[in-house]
């Protein structure tokens, strides 16, 4: 938040593919867009036009930007037309990003997967993420809250079903803490949030894990939107305040700003 710590973690030395709050896909068509430790390169390429940027003198910002998801032979499999909408900062340092994302299958079928749960072939607990990720900086007395409460990744690692997230930690001395709500037009809701919490390593992670009950695949031409709204925050948020987010997210934030600028 605005005059607070830092509440991202980008490229730590455990996972250097992690970039504090980032969006990736984990495999397309069988390659693996995320990381690829062996080689220190992607299977899969991310390409992308310069960035647009709509700075307004209270603080806030549209950013654009067009994205490709191309495989070795060239070919753009997936491609990402990106809106975040930064809101200005409130009187307490807070704001939100309404993050819209409208991807568009190429010329053939796109399949969209992660690694395997517990409970696959070949399942193992660490499976299930893709999309939207924050990797947050070592922090003491983490916590996770929802609508419903505080709540806990089992056995510090794995899915939580929920409307809304909040994670939160003393960061430099001070309680920060970052929410997400999804749209309810999201594909699987209510969300299944991909999270872990392990402060005997330290790991602070979490994920709206779009694809964590199973693949998806899009068909040629076929559209898939996802909106998510961030709250970046000082203090801790609890049910109520998740709830109240909640009522606040509109369905469709960021696609009313296509006719904009």
């Amino acid at each position: 938040p605005a005059g607070g710590p830092l509440l991202t973690w980008d490229a730590p030395p455990d996972h250097i593919w992690h970039h504090g709050l980032w969006f990736s896909w984990k495999f397309l068509n069988g390659l693996n867009y995320w990381e690829s430790p062996e080689s220190g390169l992607n299977e899969g390429l991310t390409e992308w036009d310069p960035p647009e940027f709509t700075p307004r003198d209270d603080g806030s910002a549209t950013i654009r930007v067009a994205i490709r998801y191309v495989d070795p032979a060239g070919v753009t499999v997936l491609t990402e037309d990106r809106v975040i909408a930064v809101a200005a900062p409130d009187r307490l340092g807070g704001y939100t990003l309404d993050w819209h994302a409208a991807f568009t299958a190429g010329a053939h079928e796109v399949a969209l997967d992660r690694t395997p749960i517990l409970g696959e072939p070949d399942g193992v607990v660490w499976g299930g993420y893709a999309g939207l990720s924050l990797r947050m900086p070592n922090m003491a007395d983490p916590r996770i809250t929802t609508e419903a409460g505080p709540a806990a990744a089992p056995n510090g690692m794995g899915p939580i079903e929920a409307e809304a997230l909040d994670y939160s930690g003393v960061v430099e001395g001070r309680r920060a803490g970052v929410a997400m709500t999804a749209s309810p037009e999201h594909p699987v809701y209510p969300v299944t949030w991909y999270a872990i919490q392990q402060p005997e390593v330290p790991f602070y992670f979490f994920s709206p894990a779009l694809l964590y009950r199973g693949p998806m695949r899009l068909a040629s031409g076929e559209r898939l939107e996802l909106d998510y709204r961030i709250h970046v925050h000082h203090e801790a948020w609890d049910a109520d305040a998740l709830r109240a987010a909640l009522g606040a997210h509109s369905r469709r934030p960021g696609s009313e700003l296509s006719a904009e600028e």
